[in-house]
């Protein structure tokens, strides 16, 4: 009779142990499944939005949002060229000697202005020459006094009509042989470039 009891004790408790156990199994894929559906879900809801540029990618992705431009490189674009020195038609061609100096040693610096605040700063060359210096502003057939100057001499000025082209025609604008003995500049020779002279007479530069 105890074996009956016993045996029906042991039979209900399975019982309920099995049904426990599908319940829970049952529960427990309902919510795997839910969770499956929820991530496909957004999955989806994702490549659609990113495929539209709405969603911005992690870190280290590239985006392209519509309407925003992109810089873009090629190799077979041609690199910028420096814009070309500017050519004029009208060009002097000068030359000048200098009192006192070596013919060897006239490559000094001389400025070659008119009245018509035109005005060029060159270094002769060595046979006091220059040329082409640009004309710029200049009219052609007009006359100018063009004035030579140079530190320590006195400037010396000579007329042309400005031809089309080069000036002159050929050879070159000679301006003489420039004086020396302007010591301050003031374009003369007095008692003051005397003076000034008189204060290292006698005097040799270092070598």
């Amino acid at each position: 009779m105890m074996n009956k009891v016993n045996l029906k004790i042991k039979l209900a408790f399975l019982l309920g142990f099995c049904l426990f156990s599908f319940a829970f199994f049952c529960f427990t894929k309902k919510e795997v499944l839910a969770q499956t559906q929820d991530a496909l879900i957004f999955k989806i809801r994702f490549t659609q939005c990113s495929g539209s540029g709405g969603v911005t990618p992690s870190s280290g992705t590239a985006t392209n949002v519509p309407g925003t431009p992109t810089a873009t490189s090629s190799p077979d674009s041609p690199e910028p060229t420096a814009e070309p020195e500017p050519v004029y038609s009208e060009n002097l061609f000068i030359k000048a000697d200098f009192e006192g100096l070596p013919e060897d040693s006239r490559d000094v610096a001389v400025t070659i202005r008119t009245g018509n605040n035109y005005s060029q700063t060159v270094v002769l060359s060595k046979e006091g020459k220059s040329g082409p210096i640009p004309a710029i502003g200049l009219t052609v057939g007009q006359d100018y006094d063009f004035i030579l100057s140079s530190w320590g001499f006195l400037s010396v000025r000579k007329s042309h009509k400005l031809l089309a082209g080069r000036n002159p025609a050929s050879g070159f604008l000679d301006f003489g042989t420039l004086r020396t003995g302007d010591l301050n500049g003031d374009n003369q020779v007095n008692g003051l470039d005397w003076s000034l002279m008189k204060l290292n007479f006698g005097a040799d530069g270092q070598k």
